[in-house]
């Protein structure tokens, strides 16, 4: 090797040691804590999991039972339960995943992505929960009730029924993030289902103005 290739090899020796060390990204220093603030999540929905195998078990092998026997009024509403309730469950697995997959190897914009999904998959189990009410006020009902009722009686079981089937109406159309400022929604949204997801949002919104790719910093480009 000549003396001109030894001086090249050191100039670039040199340079690669005088380069500026890259900055270390935004989530090397989020992430970390985005997952504790997620953590108290996981036994949140673990609970939810497990109470709802619980229930879901207990339903579908009294249907199995009264199957043949049960008004259908009962069997409908029980199956609509049911049914809604293995959805929210799935839900909860689907959030369990999210959870356990931000951590410090993902980037800013995944986490974002990530917690975003938590969040509109909370207000899903909310909205599928409030599905249901109608199905508690019919569960009950036979024809012989129906046939025997008073008037008023009548009345007051339809009523019942029309007054929370409107209401599970409007909490479904309107259990969204967008309402998140409303009296109602902050009555309905607290606790340790939704306040870590709140205080995961204003960690990441501190990352907002950090590009996902260095190179797209303005005080890089020439």
């Amino acid at each position: 090797m000549q003396n001109d290739d030894f001086q090249h090899l050191w100039q670039q020796t040199q340079a690669a040691a005088d380069a500026p060390l890259p900055a270390l990204p935004p989530s090397a220093a989020v992430l970390p804590p985005l997952a504790r603030v997620l953590g108290p999540l996981r036994p949140a929905k673990l609970v939810g999991v497990l109470l709802g195998l619980v229930w879901v078990a207990a339903v579908d092998l009294l249907l199995y039972r009264v199957w043949a026997v049960a008004s259908p009024f009962f069997l409908t509403s029980a199956a609509v339960q049911v049914l809604l309730t293995k959805l929210m469950m799935g839900l909860y697995l689907y959030q369990l995943v999210l959870v356990q997959r931000v951590d410090a190897g993902q980037s800013v914009m995944t986490a974002q992505r990530r917690v975003a999904r938590l969040q509109a998959s909370t207000l899903w189990v909310v909205r599928l929960g409030f599905l249901q009410l109608p199905a508690w006020t019919t569960f009950f009902w036979t024809e012989g009730l129906l046939r025997a009722a008073a008037p008023w009686q009548l009345a007051l079981l339809l009523g019942t029924t029309l007054l929370f089937t409107l209401a599970a109406g409007w909490l479904f159309v309107n259990v969204r993030y967008q309402n998140r400022h409303r009296r109602w929604f902050r009555l309905l949204f607290r606790g340790p289902e939704w306040d870590p997801l709140v205080r995961a949002m204003h960690l990441l919104e501190q990352t907002e103005d950090y590009p996902a790719d260095p190179s797209a910093n303005p005080s890089r480009q020439g």
